[in-house]
């Protein structure tokens, strides 16, 4: 037997069956009216009684008794509508419309005369110039006090090059005077660069073969050209410079020691007459920088030399282009 009545409920016969039941309802979850319609039908062939609207009334009143109230309907939770919502969209609209007058007011309240002071100087700098057909003059629109500043500018500057190059060109010629007998027998050769004045000096004259002490006779020449430029207050730089044949003394193991010496030795002199150390330097090149190639004994005899440098104000190093 299946179920059996008492009272007003229908409870399982065998408590099995109650366990049963209740597995199955956890498993397929199945929902209270299919179980209610399953049970009244199974209870109505058991007494072969029809399926009636009386029938699920009754057994539902007792469904408290089977132990399954749990799978009772649930009561679905009614969600409200928010009417403020519009108040979000209406808040971001607001704060655009806001931002966008700013900038409106901000572009409305720029200042004309330097917005247009701003506009030359880009187009000074960005235009393109164009060759006057009569003079050949670059023609290019500019701001008249623009132009103006870059006028005096390029005016002092033209000046202030036009005075180091006469400073250049007095001490040119005051070395020339002193060293001219070397000069005229081809050992001395001064000229006027953009690195400044440069004296180049044979080593031949200077120095023994092999050996980096002055010959007694130039001391005197040195002694002069040491008087030219203790007047000068800009940097002179003394490079030596040898040949490619290999040395490997116990006093020179290679030509980088011997080109060192031999300029360490004029600057020396130079010092010990009168320039002032604070405005020397020595540098020793060894054979990195030949005048002519070292293919034979009288190239190799031009490329032994020593250089005395006197530097133009403002020039960077390395920019020894006569000009």
């Amino acid at each position: 037997m299946l179920f059996k009545h008492s009272g007003n409920q229908f409870l399982f016969a065998d408590r099995r069956l109650v366990e049963v039941f209740d597995e199955v309802c956890d498993k397929y979850a199945m929902r209270v009216g299919n179980l209610m319609r399953a049970l009244v039908m199974c209870l109505c062939q058991s007494t072969s009684r029809k399926v009636g609207y009386a029938d699920f009334n009754f057994f539902a009143s007792g469904l408290s008794g089977l132990g399954i109230a749990r799978m009772a309907r649930r009561i679905k939770r009614t969600e409200h509508d928010n009417h403020d919502r519009w108040m979000i969209s209406y808040a971001d609209f607001v704060t655009l419309l806001f931002a966008f007058f700013v900038v409106m007011y901000g572009i409305s309240s720029v200042n004309e005369e330097k917005y247009k002071t701003f506009s030359n100087s880009l187009n000074t700098a960005f235009a393109k110039p164009s060759i006057a057909a009569t003079g050949g003059i670059v023609a290019t629109q500019q701001d008249p006090v623009l132009k103006s500043l870059v006028d005096k500018r390029t005016a002092r500057l033209g000046e202030q090059q036009r005075k180091i190059q006469e400073q250049m060109k007095i001490l040119a010629i005051g070395l020339k005077e002193v060293m001219a007998p070397l000069i005229e027998q081809r050992t001395v050769s001064i000229s006027q660069t953009k690195r400044g004045v440069v004296v180049d000096i044979s080593a031949n004259v200077l120095f023994g073969t092999g050996e980096a002490t002055l010959q007694p006779g130039m001391l005197n020449v040195l002694r002069q050209v040491a008087a030219v430029l203790q007047k000068e207050e800009s940097p002179i730089e003394v490079e030596g410079h040898s040949d490619d044949v290999p040395i490997a003394t116990a006093q020179f193991p290679s030509n980088w020691e011997l080109s060192s010496a031999r300029a360490s030795s004029v600057v020396r002199m130079l010092i010990d007459s009168g320039v002032p150390a604070k405005h020397l330097s020595v540098v020793g090149l060894a054979s990195n920088q030949p005048l002519v190639p070292n293919d034979s004994p009288e190239n190799r005899a031009r490329n032994r030399r020593v250089l005395i440098t006197i530097m133009s104000p403002n020039v960077e190093r390395g920019t020894g282009i006569e000009e």
